[in-house]
């Protein structure tokens, strides 16, 4: 699951459930692991410190049962 991050300031980010556990969060550029916590109804993501030139930030999410 790819997760686009527009204009977000803070590094909390909260999602809902997705269905299945997720594995491992990293970001798409330069593949740094993203911490995240979860819980039946959904998770939190730390995001790293975002750069002022990054418009849109991608962290994939791999489920549990993905490749």
């Amino acid at each position: 699951v790819f997760v686009h991050v527009l204009d977000w300031p803070d590094r909390p980010l909260a999602l809902p459930a997705l269905g299945r556990r997720v594995v491992r969060a990293q970001m798409l550029a330069g593949g740094e692991r993203v911490p995240l916590t979860q819980t039946a109804s959904g998770m939190t993501l730390t995001l790293p410190p975002g750069r002022a030139d990054e418009p849109d930030r991608v962290v994939v999410l791999v489920l549990q049962g993905s490749r």
